[in-house]
């Protein structure tokens, strides 16, 4: 059979294909293969006499009732942290205010997806504690070629027109820190969730991670709006920062190009191999000098940059 893998908890996958949902271990050979299956693959599995996920028996079943998945299909992308594969648009979710909104966290994150050419879209949450900040972030993304997302809670109305369409079948998925309201936004969207939403600590004002695993939700299972269609959501665990140091997330000839307000630049510049961080004749710096790309995005940039030239493949 053809499903998705929707979750993976404790080396147990479970998979959806059609209405059902399976339970599956993974073929000995991926190990060996150093292939890790993750949830957002495209996948084909052999069913066992106790696979279905309704008929687990106490929470145990033996391997031989599991399910297998025998083989995995290529991938269009995959997020190594956390892991999900075959992602059509990321929601990048942080809040204006408490906590406080990090830019070089979210031009990690748009960077890494559009190289991954992932669809970004910027949401900014909370903004009713700060309608002014909440215009300023949101003017500075535009102009930066970003769609962007404004949300406030008790909007639930406002909010589905808004999500569902974007959802549509498309695999989807939220991401960003904790304590931004990635959680709460999905159980105003999809209240049948019912998922657990946590607090900011009162020491650093910083989010309580509550979700632990990456899963994938089947959308036509929470909204007869997606009945009948191909429309997935991941939930994903916060975090605050990605490593560039550490991960090889792209190559630093592969940088300029993630950002879209530097395209009409690139290839202008006066030295053929411009690294777009201080030379004279760069065209994008004088784009920056000049207002018309914001100074806190080259910022971002010249950071990247200089974390992915230490970036050591055999130290990590």
């Amino acid at each position: 059979m053809k499903g998705k893998i929707l979750s993976c908890i404790g080396g147990l996958y479970t998979v959806s294909a059609g209405s059902n949902k399976y339970l599956c271990n993974a073929k000995g050979r991926f190990r060996h293969e150093d292939i890790c299956p993750m949830p957002g693959d495209n996948v084909e599995f052999t069913i066992g006499i106790g696979s279905e996920a309704s008929e687990r028996r106490n929470g145990i079943n033996t391997r031989a009732e599991n399910g297998c998945i025998t083989e995995i299909a290529d991938r269009r992308n995959k997020l190594p942290r956390p892991p999900l594969a075959n992602i059509d648009t990321l929601f990048i979710v942080c809040s204006v205010t408490d906590p406080q909104p990090s830019l070089l966290s979210i031009d990690k994150l748009t960077v890494i997806a559009e190289n991954l050419k992932i669809k970004p879209i910027l949401v900014f949450s909370k903004t009713d504690l700060d309608k002014e900040k909440a215009d300023e972030l949101k003017e500075l993304y535009l102009r930066c070629g970003f769609d962007v997302i404004c949300v406030s809670p008790n909007e639930r109305e406002r909010l589905c027109d808004t999500f569902y369409p974007l959802l549509k079948n498309k695999t989807s998925a939220f991401e960003g820190p904790s304590g931004v309201g990635k959680t709460t936004l999905m159980n105003s969207l999809f209240p049948s969730l019912g998922l657990t939403t946590g607090e900011i600590s009162t020491k650093n004002r910083r989010g309580k991670n509550t979700t632990r695993d990456s899963i994938i939700y089947c959308l036509g299972e929470c909204s007869p709006y997606f009945a009948d269609t191909e429309s997935y959501l991941a939930d994903t665990p916060g975090f605050t920062c990605l490593d560039f140091e550490k991960y090889p997330f792209l190559d630093k000839s592969e940088l300029a190009y993630a950002f879209p307000e530097f395209f009409e630049h690139i290839g202008s510049c006066k030295y053929t191999k411009c690294t777009h961080l201080c030379e004279e004749g760069c065209k994008i710096v004088e784009a920056v000098e000049n207002g018309n790309i914001p100074k806190t995005r080259h910022d971002s940039y010249v950071y990247l940059y200089r974390a992915i030239q230490k970036y050591n493949p055999y130290k990590h």
